[in-house]
């Protein structure tokens, strides 16, 4: 019973944290896509953070900052499921394959395994949540046409 009262709590920190967060994650994910636009010498579109928030709110409304949520929410499922499931998992199999002992040779590799299995769980939620928050807006603040 603890343990499943625990993994509510991490699920729930999850879950409230990336909704905190996910507005200075949109503006850093813009803010890099402008730096694609730099090199064959164009303007970004922000002259830098504040700017980015100024100019969100304003073409999408605040909650415009919030684009791309529930991706963001996904992906961090993903990445602590892909993590926390893999890493106890991944040390047993070491241990118990004789492939070395309980030392910091079978954390590393379970780490390693861990991390493995977190980035190819996450990434495609973070393709999906990158994509959603690069798309620009209309003047009805639709999802602008190509």
């Amino acid at each position: 019973m603890v343990l499943i009262l625990s993994d509510v709590h991490v699920w729930l920190n999850i879950l409230i944290g990336d909704q905190d967060v996910s507005p200075a994650d949109l503006v850093k994910v813009r803010m890099q896509a402008d730096g694609r636009m730099v090199s064959p010498g164009l303007q970004p579109r922000y002259a830098g953070m504040f700017d980015a928030l100024k100019k969100i709110i304003r073409a999408e409304g605040f909650g415009g900052l919030w684009k791309g949520v529930f991706p963001n929410v996904q992906r961090a499922f993903l990445v602590n499921m892909g993590e926390l499931a893999c890493y106890d998992h991944a040390k047993h199999f070491i241990i118990e394959n004789q492939i070395c002992n309980d030392n910091i040779y079978a954390h590393t590799l379970s780490s390693i395994m861990s991390g493995l299995s977190a980035t190819a769980l996450s990434c495609p939620a973070d393709v999906v949540k990158t994509t959603m928050m690069n798309q620009a807006v209309n003047d009805e603040n639709k999802p602008a046409e190509d």
